[in-house]
C-alpha cells in the first residue's frame, strides 16, 4: 500500500471506531450550563463565559457503516485485531498479542494485512 492509502484507511478506521464508541452521543445539551466557569476560590469574582469547544470530531456515519460491513466480513483473527487496535481500553499491543496468539514482532505486519483486507472488502461494498 502507498502512504496515501495507509493514511486513508487509517482515517476511515478511526472514524469507524469513533462511530462505534460514540454512537449514543447525538449532540450536546441545549442548556448553557457547560459554558460557565466559576472562580474556585472563596472570593466572588466575575463569572467567565466561554464558548464550548467540541469534544470530538464529527463522524461520517455513511462511511462508518460501510467500514462496519467490511469489518464484519473479516476473518476472526483480523476482526479481533482491528477491534483491539482501533478501540482500545488500554493501548497495550503486547496484551493484544498474548490474547490473539501473535508474536510481538508480527503485530505491525498483521495490522497492515488487516487494513489491506478492509480496503479490499470496501471495494465490494461501494
Amino acid at each position: 500500500m502507498t502512504e496515501k492509502e495507509i493514511y486513508d484507511i487509517n482515517f476511515r478506521l478511526i472514524n469507524w471506531a469513533r462511530w462505534c464508541r460514540d454512537s449514543k452521543i447525538k449532540g450536546k445539551c441545549r442548556s448553557i450550563e457547560h459554558r460557565y466557569n466559576y472562580r474556585s476560590d472563596m472570593d466572588l469574582g466575575e463569572i467567565v463565559v466561554r464558548e464550548a469547544e467540541p469534544t470530538y470530531l464529527a463522524v461520517d456515519n455513511g462511511d462508518a457503516v460501510l467500514v462496519n460491513r467490511a469489518w464484519q466480513a473479516l476473518p476472526g483473527l483480523n476482526n479481533k485485531l482491528i477491534t483491539a487496535h482501533y478501540m482500545p481500553r488500554k493501548n497495550d499491543y503486547k496484551a493484544t498479542c498474548r490474547q490473539l496468539g501473535l508474536k510481538f514482532s508480527e503485530y505491525e505486519t498483521q495490522i497492515m494485512r488487516s487494513q489491506q483486507m478492509v480496503v479490499n472488502l470496501l471495494k465490494f461494498f461501494r
